[in-house]
């Protein structure tokens, strides 16, 4: 008696099948038509990287250059060496400044990350950048109303400098920019240190970022899949130290520290806030921040420590 039922439904389930093999076959297509378009400019004091998926270099022609608009618009705000900039302004004035919503935001951000990394990151390292003499530095000494969007630097010679998070936050834009414009296969990248992915390559479970050691051997090399996350990585193995604000002194036993995190600005503050921590207060530090992955070289007693936080690599090591 149910036969007729039975017929009935094998043209619609044949229907179905044909429709799910078309739409995989459009979703092939559409991945085929995608190719890899790269630009690279000098921005920020290094060279910026943009890699992402269009249908031709025309269809990308327009993102290419709002990212890079975006970077700039960044270094326009934080630049330490423009006089016009923002973050100049507020380092040259006298009493308290009414700054625009994003530097407000932007650094009430950053004195956060002061506060819990215990000051191993420090927003007011301007000073400490230029002379080791007794300069003026700490966090404490900044006054941030939200309420009337008043910053105020609460010592003479105290200087806000944007180095630790400065680039990160520029990905990080850029990234958001490039989103919002509908891409959705991006890589940022700034001087091989400071990447922001959006979704991975077609048919990819990410970006393979390749995070060297620089240290005698180089055995503690790693690699990771990239994937709507930043990555940053410090080390006092690079030209300039690492300076601990709590001392006004190079931080000492840091080798190398790279940090992926979903905001490519916390990622840049956190690798050199773990950096000055050292790998026991780093990693009691990253305990309870469920959402950040970190592969930490510090230097031991004979040989370089390695210490990782949530990391898997390729292989799944």
């Amino acid at each position: 008696m149910d036969l007729p039922f039975r017929r009935g439904i094998r043209p619609f389930a044949a229907m179905r099948t044909l429709l799910i093999f078309v739409i995989a076959l459009l979703g092939a297509q559409t991945v085929l038509a995608q190719q890899l378009v790269r630009e690279r400019r000098p921005a920020m004091g290094t060279t910026v990287s943009v890699l992402l998926y269009a249908p031709s270099s025309e269809a990308a022609a327009p993102h290419l250059e709002a990212a890079f608009a975006e970077i700039e618009r960044v270094e326009q705000l934080l630049s330490d060496y423009r006089e016009d900039s923002e973050l100049s302004r507020l380092n040259r004035a006298t009493g308290p400044v009414t700054v625009d919503p994003e530097m407000l935001r932007l650094l009430n951000r950053a004195l956060g990350w002061a506060r819990q990394s215990g000051g191993a990151f420090d927003p007011t390292v301007g000073a400490l950048m230029d002379s080791t003499d007794s300069p003026v530095v700490g966090w404490q000494h900044v006054s941030v109303d939200l309420l009337t969007r008043e910053v105020s630097r609460l010592r003479d010679g105290l200087r806000l400098d944007a180095g630790a998070f400065g680039k990160g936050y520029a990905l990080e834009s850029a990234a958001t920019v490039l989103r919002e414009a509908g891409v959705t296969s991006a890589l940022l990248s700034m001087g091989g240190s400071s990447y922001r992915a959006l979704g991975p390559p077609p048919g990819a479970r990410g970006w393979l970022i390749h995070v060297d050691d620089p240290t005698e051997g180089g055995t503690h090399a790693t690699s990771v899949m990239l994937s709507q996350a930043g990555l940053s990585t410090s080390g006092n193995l690079e030209r300039t130290h690492i300076m601990d604000p709590r001392t006004g002194q190079p931080a000492t036993g840091c080798e190398q520290t790279t940090v992926i995190a979903p905001d490519a600005m916390d990622a840049d503050i956190l690798s050199t806030a773990l950096c000055v921590l050292g790998p026991d207060a780093g990693e009691q530090m990253l305990g309870g921040l469920s959402t950040i992955r970190a592969w930490l070289i510090y230097a031991g007693t004979e040989h370089s420590e390695v210490r990782t936080i949530r990391w898997t690599s390729p292989s799944g090591s």
